[in-house]
C-alpha cells in the first residue's frame, strides 16, 4: 500500500484531487487483475530481461530486484546509476526508500509485542498514549479511546487518508499547532490528529490510513520504552539478519553512502521545502515531506536483498523465524470487516493476502522517486523490487508493479544451486 504523497498539481488537476485519485488506486493494486508481463523469466538471464523490460516500459532509471526460495538467494540483479549524474553503475546492495513497503516492517514490530504478552491486538492505542494531547483548543473526538490495536494494523480505525493525509499535509500546521518549526514530529503529527474528528467509526470498513501506522509507532515507543527505530533493530532487522534495513532522511545531505539518488519528474516544479530551516527550493523526493515524519509507515531505506531477508525470517518454514506459527496466522488472517465477505484478496494486519496466489506483500510509492513492492508466494519463495522512480501514470503502473512483478517471479522455473546470500553480504 503506497503513500500516495501527490503534492504538486497535474495539468489540470488540482493537488486535493491528485491525492484522492492516487489514495484510490494504490490500495486496491492487490485486488487488480494479473497484468501481462513480458517473457516469463526461467532463470537469471530472463529475469534479468523481464526487469530490463519492464524499466524501458516505465522509464525507470534505477531499479534493483531479489529472489529468494526457502531461505535461499537466488538471485539480486541491478540495473542503472546510483546516482542520476550517471557516474556510479547501481548494484544489489544499493539501497533505496521502500515507502509503504515499511508497513509490514512495524507490524511485525507489534505482533513481537504481542507475542512477548507486552501488548495485545485488543489493547486501545490512545489510552496507551495517555500523555498525548491536542493543541490548545482542541477537542477530542470520543470514539478516539475505542480503537484498538487491530484496527489500526488492519486500517479500520476510523481515518482517511483518501481525502487527506496528516502525515504530509498536516506537517506545517501541526508544527505551528505546537509552536514548533516544521517539519511536524511524528508525535506531534498524533497530537495534532487527536483534535480531529475521525471520518468513520472505528472497526466498521478497511480505509486506507498512513496516520494509523504513525500512531502503531508511538506505540511500540510507549511500549517498548525504546525508539522506535531501536525497538525495529534489536526485535526485528538483527534476528532476521538485515541491520542494513534503517530509517531513511530527507535531505540530500543526509543520503546513506549506498543509497540511490531519486527521480523527480520534470512537469512537476521545485518548491520551497517543509523544512523551516531550509529556504531552498527542492524536488519532490527532497523536501514535499518529511522522511523522519513517515518513520514507521513508509520511512525505511533498504536493498531488495536485505528485504528478502526480512521476508524469509516471517511466516516461513525454516531457519530463524521472528514470529510463532500461531502468531504469523493471525497476523495474516482475513479481518472480519463486511467489505471482505465473499472477497478472495484482503488486507490483513499489515499485509496484502491473496489466498492461493500471494502469501502476503505490499507495496510503496512516494512522488516522484520511489516504488517498491515485497512479497512471498507459496513454496517458500520471496521477493523484493525497488526503483527510484515512481512514473506519473499510476493507474496503469501501481498494477503493472503489484501483479507483474510477483507474476513474474511465480514463472521462474531454475534455481542456482548454490546460496547467493553468503557472497551478497
Amino acid at each position: 500500500m503506497p503513500d500516495p504523497l501527490l503534492t504538486r498539481p497535474a495539468r489540470g488537476v488540482g493537488r486535493r484531487g491528485i491525492i484522492a485519485a492516487a489514495a484510490a488506486l494504490l490500495p486496491a493494486a492487490a485486488h487488480a487483475a494479473p497484468v501481462p508481463v513480458p517473457a516469463p523469466p526461467t532463470g537469471a538471464e530472463d529475469l534479468g530481461g523481464f526487469l530490463a523490460a519492464f524499466m524501458k516500459r516505465w522509464e525507470i532509471p534505477t531499479a534493483s530486484i531479489a529472489v529468494a526460495r526457502g531461505g535461499r538467494l537466488g538471485y539480486a540483479l541491478a540495473r542503472g546509476s546510483a546516482d542520476l549524474a550517471g557516474t556510479t553503475k547501481a548494484t544489489p546492495r544499493h539501497r533505496f526508500r521502500i515507502a509503504s513497503s515499511s508497513k509490514p516492517i512495524t507490524a511485525v514490530a507489534v505482533m513481537r509485542l504481542v507475542e512477548q504478552k507486552r501488548l495485545r491486538l485488543d489493547d486501545h492505542p490512545f489510552v496507551i498514549l495517555a500523555g498525548f494531547g491536542p493543541p490548545a483548543g482542541g477537542t477530542v473526538d470520543p470514539r478516539l479511546r475505542t480503537i484498538t490495536v487491530r484496527h489500526l494494523l488492519e486500517h479500520s480505525g476510523g481515518f482517511d487518508s483518501t481525502r487527506t493525509d496528516p502525515q504530509f499535509d498536516a506537517l506545517r500546521v501541526a508544527a505551528d499547532a505546537f509552536g514548533r518549526p516544521a517539519p511536524a514530529s511524528p508525535a506531534d503529527l498524533v497530537g495534532w490528529m487527536m483534535g480531529q474528528r475521525l471520518a468513520f467509526d472505528p472497526g466498521t470498513k478497511y480505509l486506507y490510513s498512513n496516520f494509523g501506522y504513525n500512531v502503531l509507532g508511538r506505540v511500540i515507543e510507549a511500549v517498548s520504552g525504546m525508539p522506535y527505530a531501536d525497538f525495529v533493530a534489536q526485535e526485528v532487522m538483527r534476528p532476521a539478519g538485515a541491520g542494513r534495513i534503517v530509517l531513511g532522511r530527507t535531505r540530500p545531505r543526509d543520503r546513506l553512502a549506498d543509497e540511490v539518488e531519486y527521480w523527480d519528474d520534470p512537469r512537476a516544479a521545485t518548491f520551497y521545502s517543509v523544512y523551516a530551516d531550509d529556504p531552498m527550493p527542492r524536488t519532490a523526493p527532497y523536501g514535499a515531506f518529511s522522511m523522519e515524519a513517515i518513520d514507521a509507515h513508509g520511512g525505511f531505506v533498504a536493498s531488495p536483498i536485505d528485504l528478502t531477508r526480512f521476508l524469509n525470517a516471517v511466516a516461513g518454514e525454516g531457519g530463524t523465524q521472528l514470529l510463532a506459527p500461531a502468531t504469523a496466522a493471525e497476523m495474516l488472517a482475513r479481518p472480519d470487516l463486511a467489505q471482505y465477505r465473499g472477497a478472495a484478496p484482503y488486507y490483513a494486519l499489515g499485509w496484502n493476502v491473496e489466498p492461493g496466489r500471494i502469501v502476503m506483500a505490499h507495496n510503496g510509492a512516494l512522488t516522484w522517486g520511489t516504488s517498491s513492492v515485497i512479497g512471498r508466494l507459496p513454496g517458500g519463495i520471496t521477493y523484493a523490487f525497488c526503483a527510484n522512480r515512481l512514473p506519473y501514470d499510476l493507474g496503469a503502473y501501481v498494477p503493472a508493479m503489484g501483479e507483474g512483478i510477483p507474476a513474474a517471479v511465480a514463472r521462474i522455473s531454475q534455481w542456482p544451486a548454490e546460496d547467493l546470500y553468503p557472497q551478497a553480504g
